[in-house]
């Protein structure tokens, strides 16, 4: 028993070794997008391409993974309250089930997913600091089928 039981744990450590190294190769690309997206934004300002990552915009990054099932009955649900980021930037990757839905010109507007695309929120943060010349847009997340 004690062959098993030293197997086991044996196995559940390599599994946990083979998860670590896939995280931190994909921390690793986090960090390379970022930086390229702070450099784009900034010249997208017509500053240096180190203008925000100098500022310190781009020094944090979190790791959040939101799931939302999809759902039998969306009549009977009311999808998550208005909501806006209020980092930086949050960066999305959407599965094809979407639900994702902005605040424009007062009506709400689908965003469909696409494959493999990434979607880049503007923060409030990014407004504050570029004086309003990036926007946020308002979310909302509704449940699908």
């Amino acid at each position: 028993m004690k062959n098993q039981t030293e197997l086991h744990h044996l196995q559940v450590s390599r599994r946990h070794n083979d998860q670590r190294d896939i995280v931190l190769e994909y921390g690793a690309h986090v960090e390379k997008l970022r930086t390229k997206l702070f450099e784009l934004l900034s010249e997208a300002l017509g500053l240096n391409p180190n203008h925000l990552k100098d500022m310190d915009c781009s020094k944090w990054i979190m790791l959040l993974g939101h799931y939302y099932p999809a759902c039998p009955e969306p009549e009977l649900t009311m999808g998550t309250t208005k909501l806006s980021d209020g980092s930086f930037l949050t960066v999305l990757l959407q599965d094809h089930i979407g639900g994702l839905q902005i605040l424009y010109q007062d009506s709400w507007i689908d965003v469909p997913p696409i494959p493999e695309a990434l979607v880049v929120n503007i923060g409030d943060l990014l407004q504050l600091v570029t004086n309003d010349r990036f926007l946020i847009f308002c979310l909302y997340y509704i449940p699908v089928c």
